[in-house]
């Protein structure tokens, strides 16, 4: 994701918004899914969404101050 956020703006320009859709899911029924399972599968899906805020943060607000 860091890569990315340093790549991207030199291939195609900064980008104006973020849209997290990551989505980890399970191998197995909602309904059967122990708290064990859950907890992991929980902790990815929300630390992609922390970890790809900061890293895409600065060029959006470059975006933002160019576009104004």
């Amino acid at each position: 994701m860091i890569f990315a956020s340093r790549e991207l703006p030199v291939k195609v320009g900064a980008p104006g918004i973020l849209v997290n859709i990551a989505d980890v899911r399970p191998d197995q029924p909602f309904d059967a899914m122990s708290i064990a399972a859950w907890w992991p599968m929980c902790a990815d899906n929300v630390e992609s969404m922390f970890l790809s805020g900061p890293a895409f943060t600065s060029t959006m607000k470059r975006h933002d101050r160019a576009a104004s």
